[in-house]
């Protein structure tokens, strides 16, 4: 999983002007990094593995995650994808995720949008940025 930040680090809304990618040209990894998060996530699960019903925890983890290896050899490997989570639903700060329990620690509130603080932010080995469209 790709996190994807806008370019001033701003955790503001899509507005819909545009492409999505346009808006949140950065890839980094801020919930590995920054908020010591699991990157990955499941796509497509078997509805059992062993005789064992498949259970999501939570969107990153399975109940069956160890008979995985047993049963099928390895862990398949994680595709990359855009994760566009720094933008709106990042500024509900009354939530209750992880996101909202580590987000307080790396966020700069003190402009009229939050935005990741420049302390935590030089921290990230960010990809290249996306070209524009």
């Amino acid at each position: 999983m790709v996190d994807r930040v806008a370019r001033d680090w701003t955790l503001r809304a899509y507005d819909g002007v545009g492409a999505i990618w346009d808006t949140y040209p950065r890839r980094c990894p801020v919930t590995s990094q920054l908020l010591a998060g699991a990157n990955t996530k499941w796509i497509l699960v078997p509805k059992a593995i062993d005789g064992v019903p498949v259970r999501w925890l939570n969107s990153h983890y399975l109940n069956v995650e160890p008979l995985v290896a047993r049963t099928y050899g390895d862990v398949p490997p994680s595709l990359p994808f855009s994760h566009y989570r720094f933008a709106e639903r990042a500024r509900r700060f009354g939530r209750s995720d992880r996101l909202a329990k580590h987000l307080h620690k790396v966020i700069d509130t003190s402009g009229p949008v939050p935005r990741l603080a420049d302390a935590a932010v030089s921290h990230l080995e960010c990809g290249a940025a996306c070209p524009s469209s």
